[in-house]
């Protein structure tokens, strides 16, 4: 995805390393799922990638090696309702966009979705992402959007200056880090998106999977 921040942030070690003298191509993906697969062929020509934490299977040799842990990538909770929801079981039969098939997104959204009980009453998770997602949230036709991106990313900033759109602070946040050992707890302080608005209005905490640079193993 040339709009993503992986695609942003390759670009950036691409310029680098050019002063280096070292020719990086990018070759743009649907996303982390994606980049995992083209590692594990030998016959893509990709040698190092940028990969979600949590997307792999834990039991599986994928003859990779991550050469550097880059930053984290919060659980965005973004939802439609008149009550203050702190649990993931509360999102139980809401009408929820998680990303599409295949994305690190989706595997991440699921996996603590089914973790709270929160899929249990719900019916098939919506495949929208994006700002396709945003507006949907917006317009009612979805109850809660989740996302995996960074703060700065468009849709987050859209969403949380949204009128009616509120953001989940988790009060399991550090039991889901505890859960899943490629999440991390963190704090959202109040007024870190927007000091002179005040957003978002108060501390929220969140849990954040991290972003690896990967290579193959036989890479230089």
């Amino acid at each position: 995805n040339v709009a993503g921040a992986y695609h942003l942030f390759a670009g950036r070690y691409r310029d680098l390393l050019a002063k280096e003298k070292i020719r990086v191509e990018l070759r743009p993906s649907s996303g982390s799922i994606d980049n995992l697969k083209r590692l594990t062929d030998p016959e893509s020509g990709v040698d190092v990638a940028l990969v979600q934490g949590g997307i792999a299977e834990p039991d599986r040799d994928y003859g990779l090696v991550s050469l550097a842990a880059l930053y984290y990538e919060p659980l965005w909770i973004f939802y439609r309702d008149a009550d203050n929801l702190t649990l993931l079981a509360q999102l139980a039969g809401k009408r929820i966009a998680a990303g599409p098939e295949g994305s690190g997104t989706r595997v991440l959204v699921s996996n603590v979705l089914i973790a709270s009980n929160a899929m249990k009453a719900g019916g098939p998770l919506s495949p929208l992402t994006g700002m396709a997602a945003a507006e949907a949230l917006i317009s009612g036709r979805i109850d809660a959007a989740l996302f995996v991106a960074a703060p700065d990313a468009p849709v987050v900033q859209r969403l949380l200056k949204t009128p009616g759109i509120r953001l989940m602070s988790l009060s399991h946040a550090e039991a889901l880090a505890r859960h899943f050992n490629y999440l991390s707890p963190i704090t959202l302080p109040r007024g870190m998106i927007d000091l002179g608005a005040d957003i978002p209005p108060s501390n929220v905490r969140m849990v954040a999977a991290t972003t690896h640079l990967v290579a193959r193993q036989d890479f230089h």
